[in-house]
C-alpha cells in the first residue's frame, strides 16, 4: 500500500530553503513534482510585496540555470525555475528515492513537504539518508495514502465525514431545506456536536490550505 509522509527542516538547513529565504516573501509553494532522470523543473507561486527583490535573488543564484515568470498580476505569481546540475543534497536523497513531492511550501523559517511512496519502508530508507546526510528532517505524521485527507489538511475522520455530509446534502447551497438536526440524526450524534465538528473542521481546512499558518 502506497504511503504518506509528512514533515519540516528548517530553510537553514538545505540549499534550496536558504536560496528562497528572502524577506520580501510571504509564501512559497511548490506544484506537485516528481523527481525525475537527472533533475527537475519545478514551478513555485510565490506571494511577496516586492518582486524585484526575489526575481533578483534568485537570478544571481549560481544554482539557478534559468528562471521565467509565467502569471501573476495580483496575488500569488507563477515561476518556473531550472536548477543546475547539483543543486541541493536534500533534494539529491528526495530524487534518488523516486519519491513524488505532493506538496513543499513555505511561509519563512519552515519548509514543510509531503511526499508520497510505495510503501511505509521507502521512507524509512529516506529518513536515514537524510539523517546520515546532515539534514534534520521532523516527521509530523506517517500514514497510508487512505489517510490522505488527515495529512494533506489535518482533518479528523470525523470532521471529514461530517464536512462531506453537510456538503452532500446541500446545507450550504442555496436554496436546499435541510437543517443540522436533520443530518446530526444520520451521524447519531447531538445537534451540538455536528456544529462543534463543522467548525472545528472548516477551521482546520482553511487554516491549512488558503490561509496557511
Amino acid at each position: 500500500m502506497t504511503a504518506l509522509l509528512d514533515f519540516g527542516i528548517s530553510s537553514d538547513e538545505f540549499v534550496l530553503g536558504r536560496l528562497l529565504d528572502v524577506d520580501a516573501v510571504h509564501r512559497i509553494e511548490f506544484t506537485p513534482f516528481v523527481p525525475v532522470g537527472d533533475g527537475f523543473i519545478p514551478y513555485i507561486w510565490v506571494t511577496t510585496d516586492d518582486h524585484e527583490v526575489f526575481e533578483s535573488t534568485v537570478l544571481d543564484s549560481p544554482c539557478v540555470a534559468a528562471f521565467q515568470k509565467l502569471d501573476g498580476a495580483r496575488g500569488p505569481t507563477l515561476y518556473r525555475i531550472e536548477w543546475t546540475e547539483r543543486l541541493d543534497g536534500l533534494l539529491d536523497i528526495l530524487q534518488a528515492h523516486d519519491l513524488a513531492v505532493l506538496q513543499a511550501k513555505t511561509t519563512g523559517s519552515e519548509w514543510r513537504f509531503t511526499l508520497l511512496a510505495e510503501s511505509r519502508d521507502v521512507f524509512e530508507t529516506f529518513q536515514t539518508h537524510c539523517h546520515r546526510g546532515g539534514f534534520p528532517i521532523t516527521v509530523k505524521r506517517l500514514s497510508n495514502s487512505d489517510d490522505r485527507d488527515g495529512l494533506l489538511y489535518g482533518l479528523t475522520e470525523k470532521q471529514r465525514d461530517a464536512l462531506l455530509l453537510v456538503f452532500e446534502a446541500g446545507y450550504y447551497t442555496d436554496g436546499e431545506n435541510v437543517t443540522l438536526a436533520e443530518l446530526s440524526e444520520r451521524l447519531d450524534i447531538s445537534q451540538q456536536a455536528l456544529s462543534a465538528r463543522i467548525r472545528r473542521g472548516t477551521s482546520t481546512l482553511i487554516s491549512n490550505t488558503i490561509a496557511l499558518d
